[in-house]
């Protein structure tokens, strides 16, 4: 682990048996470990972008997803777009209950695998797990790995693993009875191309959503597609919710509210 994620974790208590776990399975050379934090278990790569930083840290991982899980309720559903290796989705079926669901895609083989064991090891019902990419088109995109699993992204043309794609409008076709009521979107750069194939959802269910802005300053388009749709946008500060102008050059998590 590096020196900031050991600053952040010597901060949180809670922390210290799912960070003496990884020491110690570090120390025997194993390349994964199994931690568990608030009542999850997550089994990880042990390494940096691995999904271990989540893993460990539980909800302390980031101030809004605290936020958004505290949103959830039984019977909700819930949309995970670019799952990794579950902290969103495994938290977020505990808040919904049986009667709510979720519904998680992750593109990466080897993300996906991961994610897919994690929703086994907890025994968790309500989550449906999809290998696909949500983006602007039905077909094919290309796998852009980055340095680390976490860094992965998607385009149209290029070099790379070919993985299928679906827009969620689509996907909301294929699957008709569904309204959903919140979503979390990580997926390096590629929100815009998201929401631009989400908008009939976007307009129709109104959902809260949570997303990473951060890698397509300063233009940020994807802000300025929910801007138009009617959102309001707002970065989390504690604990309080401060609007977004238009003209912010900030990145981060950005909250959209409709």
């Amino acid at each position: 682990m590096d020196r900031n994620l050991i600053f952040f974790l010597l901060k949180r208590p809670s922390s210290w048996f799912a960070c003496a776990s990884t020491v110690a399975a570090k120390l025997k050379k194993q390349s994964h470990v199994v931690t568990k934090r608030h009542g999850i278990s997550i089994r990880t790569r042990i390494g940096n972008g691995e999904g271990l930083f989540c893993a460990v840290a539980g909800l302390d991982y980031e101030n809004e997803m605290r936020w958004l899980m505290n949103r959830l309720k039984p019977g909700m559903t819930f949309l995970d777009v670019g799952a990794n290796v579950g902290i969103y989705s495994l938290h977020a079926s505990r808040r919904i209950g049986e009667t709510g669901r979720v519904y998680a895609f992750e593109p990466t083989p080897e993300t996906f695998d991961i994610l897919n064991n994690n929703i086994l090891l907890n025994k968790i019902k309500n989550v449906d797990l999809y290998q696909v990419a949500l983006s602007n088109l039905c077909g094919t995109l290309n796998l852009i790995e980055g340095g680390r699993p976490a860094s992965n992204g998607t385009a149209i043309d290029g070099t790379g693993k070919s993985i299928p794609a679906l827009t969620l409008d689509q996907f909301r076709k294929e699957n008709p009875g569904i309204r959903i009521d919140s979503i979390k979107v990580d997926i390096e750069g590629g929100e815009r191309a998201f929401f631009e194939g989400a908008r009939e959802t976007l307009l129709s269910d109104q959902p809260v959503i949570l997303f990473e802005s951060m890698h397509t300053g300063p233009e940020y388009p994807e802000r300025h597609f929910l801007w138009d749709l009617g959102y309001r946008l707002y970065f989390l500060e504690n604990k309080r919710l401060l609007e977004i102008d238009r003209k912010s050059l900030r990145g981060g998590n950005v909250i959209a509210i409709r």
